[in-house]
């Protein structure tokens, strides 16, 4: 994916804490990268620009990873070694917590005086059902998520 002395150059100029998932510069010891719009960390090396989890990923393994990483907590930040994971990218877009417009939970609509619950899998959408409460409809969505998309699932916090 990346060339060889891209590798190197950032192997020399990065350490890697695999607990915190910190990058540090090695020639001041200060905290590596910046925080983008998006909630990712970025690496600015040599003029070029890099997610600091594939960073990471590479400091750690020794090679760039060979698909695209997902974050398990759903926090773009944390990328500490045990939140990084190789995933598709139907994986990754799976465990994604997009945001709302609505204080409903993911994959709740109001429908009148009722909530349907929906959830897309592979480019399909299904319907789940209508519910009386946003809770149940919100339930039906959890054990949906969790059959279709199993430890890649961005299970719904309960509703308040």
């Amino acid at each position: 994916m990346e060339n060889t002395t891209t590798t190197e150059s950032l192997k020399q100029l990065l350490k890697y804490d695999p607990e915190t998932g910190i990058l540090i510069w090695r020639s001041n010891a200060k905290i590596a990268g910046y925080l983008g719009s998006d909630g990712y960390l970025r690496i600015q090396c040599r003029y070029r620009k890099y997610r600091a989890h594939r960073v990471a990923w590479l400091l750690h393994y020794g090679e760039w990873p060979s698909m695209h990483l997902d974050h398990r907590d759903g926090d773009r930040s944390n990328n500490a070694i045990t939140n990084l994971r190789v995933a598709t990218p139907a994986q990754n877009s799976a465990n994604t917590s997009r945001a709302r417009r609505s204080d409903l939970p993911r994959g709740v609509h109001r429908a009148r005086e009722r909530y349907i619950a929906v959830i897309e899998h592979q480019s399909k959408r299904y319907r789940l059902g209508r519910f009386d409460t946003p809770e149940l409809a919100s339930a039906a969505y959890r054990q949906a998520a969790q059959e279709l998309h199993g430890e890649f699932a961005f299970i719904n916090r309960e509703v308040r």
